[in-house]
């Protein structure tokens, strides 16, 4: 590619990107120097072609075209940009976690992670997002939907959860492949909820 470093940014987002996502700096730093893709994006974002959400973080703007508004952001898609700008591993939390796996329908007013790096707390239009630093071994989990299912579980609770609908939503929702997942990663289950889980990777058969 030929001309400024802003003309090959530009160039490359809009043909490699789609409208809504979130990019953030780290993504280019393969092609441009830091600084280059930083002035670049803040120029691309100043002229109106970005929106930009957090430092190093922008949105490239979409509109809903039936009723001509800007596409809400995405927070979820802001956090996995936040990893990726801070090199960081996530594992959602709380409710956020349970709802991830159908396990809730409660609201929450913030998106929450458990994360390798420092704590944080980020505003996104009316969300929060909360990064919060927890141990290596909790960490192990990040990015697998064990993870995801152990950390919907805590939400829920011990002692004020429903197991059989646990049981159902999972044994229903989960693919085979999620399934095996579970299955492997038994071993790093706290002990309480392996029984619930076994019931999900290997449902009773029915005698009917």
């Amino acid at each position: 590619m030929k001309g400024s470093i802003k003309s090959q940014l530009r160039e490359k987002i809009f043909s490699e990107k789609a409208k809504g996502e979130i990019i953030t700096s780290s993504d280019f730093l393969a092609f441009w120097p830091r600084t280059a893709v930083d002035q670049a994006l803040s120029r691309m974002a100043r002229d109106g072609e970005l929106k930009r959400i957090l430092p190093g973080i922008y949105e490239i703007l979409a509109t809903n075209k039936r009723f001509n508004l800007p596409v809400p952001t995405d927070p979820e898609q802001v956090a996995k940009a936040w990893a990726r700008k801070n090199e960081a591993r996530l594992l959602p939390n709380g409710i956020h976690a349970a709802n991830a796996l159908w396990l809730s329908d409660q609201m929450a007013g913030r998106y929450e992670y458990l994360t390798d790096r420092p704590s944080a707390t980020v505003h996104v239009g009316g969300w929060k997002l909360r990064f919060k630093k927890t141990s290596p071994k909790l960490m192990r989990l990040s990015g697998s939907i064990t993870g995801l299912a152990v950390q919907a579980l805590r939400s829920l609770g011990r002692k004020s959860i429903d197991r059989d609908f646990v049981v159902t939503q999972l044994t229903k929702r989960l693919s085979d492949t999620e399934k095996e997942q579970l299955s492997r990663d038994m071993d790093l289950v706290p002990v309480w909820m392996r029984p619930i889980l076994q019931q999900v990777i290997a449902p009773p058969v029915s005698h009917e």
